[in-house]
């Protein structure tokens, strides 16, 4: 029961910490309008676990 309930407490942190992280970058976005293009990024990405370089990305203005 206890470890159960460690569990749960660590996951509920877990949570609001993520939520938190969210919140910044939504106000970052908010107060800069700049973002990355998710395909770009995803396209990037795979590239780098393919061994590959990858173009860098910019961020753009929303």
């Amino acid at each position: 029961m206890v470890e159960a309930l460690a569990a749960q407490t660590a996951l509920a942190e877990r949570r609001k910490e993520f939520v938190a992280t969210a919140l910044a970058a939504e106000q970052e976005v908010a107060e800069y309008g700049l973002v990355y293009d998710a395909d770009e990024v995803f396209t990037y990405m795979q590239a780098r676990l393919e061994g590959r370089r990858g173009k860098c990305q910019k961020p753009v203005k929303m």
